[in-house]
């Protein structure tokens, strides 16, 4: 027995629960260990012994002491006979397989390359974070933005930032333009827009009394996070003018579709 199926069956004992063959081998294997093992072993049965406060409170019978003791008496002296004939082995546990720890080693590793790997990249993130608050690339991204436009988004007063209003009951869609009439170019943005089977979205001018007119654009398909982006020629617009975002089937007019959201800028 080894010396782990020893402390397994100490525990058993302890609490009663071994059978009659088990107990015989507990207790030969008991006999033949060490001192050290054998009150280590006492130790552990002690420690599992404890458990009195959950046992019920009833008192035994008279009987039951007798049996205890004559049980105890004749475990005894089956250890005894055959403890000279009996010695503990020790040996690997054989409970883990070896295909178990390769795979054990084999995560570790993997652990290890993928930690290695978030680390650099995370370097990588804030190297980029200390370098785009740089003011030459804070000066490449302004121009690349726009330049000057980009300097009358924020300031000037005569840039207007308009919302479109929805028009169809439950459309969750959203859209913003932003003009400016010494721009050659009114900025447009959607998102949230959702495709819409055999139909493509448009921009078309949209009169007092609803009626779709002239397209002026199609709307392109969705960017990053769903978002849509469109330049609008200053040439379409004038004060005033009224805007739609039209739902319309592909290859069919604007005038045919359905107006969504509208914007007068």
């Amino acid at each position: 027995m080894t010396l782990q199926g020893l402390l397994e069956n100490a525990h058993l004992d302890a609490l009663g629960l071994l059978e009659e063959r088990e107990l015989a081998e507990f207790n030969a294997a008991f006999a033949a260990a060490s001192p050290a093992v054998q009150a280590h072993v006492r130790s552990e049965q002690a420690r599992w012994a404890n458990l009195d406060f959950l046992l019920p409170r009833v008192e035994p019978p008279e009987y039951l002491r007798a049996r205890v003791v004559a049980a105890v008496q004749a475990a005894m002296l089956e250890t005894e006979a055959g403890s000279e004939s009996s010695e503990i082995v020790m040996r690997p546990s054989a409970r883990v397989s070896r295909g178990w720890r390769t795979s054990s080693m084999g995560l570790i590793g993997v652990c290890v390359v993928l930690g290695a790997a978030f680390l650099s990249v995370m370097g990588q993130n804030e190297e980029m974070r200390r370098n785009m608050v740089t003011p030459d690339v804070q000066r490449e991204v302004f121009s690349a933005l726009g330049g000057d436009e980009m300097n009358d988004m924020f300031f000037s007063p005569a840039t207007r930032r308009v919302a479109f209003t929805p028009m169809e009951p439950g459309f969750r869609g959203q859209g913003s333009v932003l003009v400016n009439f010494d721009w050659k170019e009114a900025r447009i943005v959607f998102r949230d827009l959702p495709e819409r089977s055999g139909q493509t979205y448009r921009i078309a001018m949209v009169d007092d009394s609803g009626k779709v007119g002239q397209q002026v654009a199609e709307v392109p398909a969705a960017g990053s996070r769903g978002l849509r982006f469109l330049n609008l020629s200053a040439k379409s617009l004038h004060a005033g003018a009224r805007i739609a975002l039209v739902a319309a089937v592909n290859g069919a007019e604007a005038s045919t579709g359905t107006i969504l959201m509208v914007a007068r800028v």
